[in-house]
């Protein structure tokens, strides 16, 4: 009797802690997760690098990584700038192998890093 009892009490403490545990897993994978998605990959003009505009945080932002030449964007990755909205960057690589983004004029900017290696020119 006194097994039984102990099994009782088991199951009573276990029993709601996995019902709990599975719920909180289920719901956990219906809440879409937040990705980078690449909107231009613009290669050096010498192959070595690419410029790689994105998406990022739920699609608030645009930002702008260099990456070697077929290297996948991270997925948590972030860029040297990021830039609050959804804007078209018009980037291009000029002769000498500088970056030339243009930043809109109202443009509310998070982050604009020099990356090691590249000169960028904004526009």
């Amino acid at each position: 009797m006194r097994k039984s009892r102990q099994f009782s009490l088991l199951a009573l403490a276990l029993v709601p802690g996995l019902l709990v545990g599975a719920l909180l897993w289920f719901l956990v994978g219906l809440v879409p997760e937040c990705g980078n998605n690449v909107t231009q990959t613009v290669a050096a003009p010498d192959g070595s690098r690419q410029l790689v505009v994105f998406s990022g945080a739920c699609g608030a932002n645009t930002e702008a990584a260099i990456l070697p030449v077929g290297q996948a964007l991270a997925n948590d990755a972030t860029g040297f700038l990021s830039v609050e909205g959804n804007h078209d960057l018009d980037p291009r690589w000029d002769g000498f192998g500088n970056l030339e983004l243009t930043l809109p004029p109202d443009a509310q900017i998070h982050r604009q890093d020099q990356p090691a290696g590249v000169t960028i020119i904004y526009r």
